[in-house]
């Protein structure tokens, strides 16, 4: 596998591992530690560490707006869902691009803000074709 091959699975699957994640927290079958506590660890760190700040506000935003009223429908509830992880990605992604040392990252970021953005737009353009909600 090439190295852009990776770097392409990577970008495609990190959004549904993300949301298997969530679904998982969601289903309350196991203890989790509490995100707020995760977050203040995260925090204490920010003072040394921008990036990190901002990615811990950026994963935040992403699990508050995964907070979505389920319709039934399984097109609509996927795609309403997929839009906060799309924009997480992007705005991780950015982090990583604009505070990242490492060349290979700060190109993934890039490739990552590039797809996730034209994923986005479907996304969304979708929810407008179909009127929903």
């Amino acid at each position: 596998m090439t190295h852009i091959d990776r770097t392409r699975r990577i970008a495609l699957l990190t959004p549904l591992a993300v949301a298997v994640a969530c679904a998982a927290r969601a289903g309350g079958s196991s203890p989790q530690p509490d995100a707020n506590v995760r977050m203040a660890d995260a925090s204490a760190t920010a003072d040394a560490a921008p990036s990190t700040s901002a990615i811990a506000h950026d994963l935040q935003r992403t699990r508050d707006a995964l907070a979505i009223d389920f319709t039934g429908d399984a097109d609509i509830d996927f795609v309403r869902a997929m839009i906060p992880m799309q924009q997480g990605a992007i705005a991780m992604a950015r982090v990583a691009r604009d505070y990242g040392d490492d060349p290979d990252v700060r190109k993934l970021a890039e490739t990552i803000i590039a797809q996730r953005q034209t994923e986005l737009d479907w996304l969304e353009g979708w929810l407008k074709d179909h009127d929903a909600p």
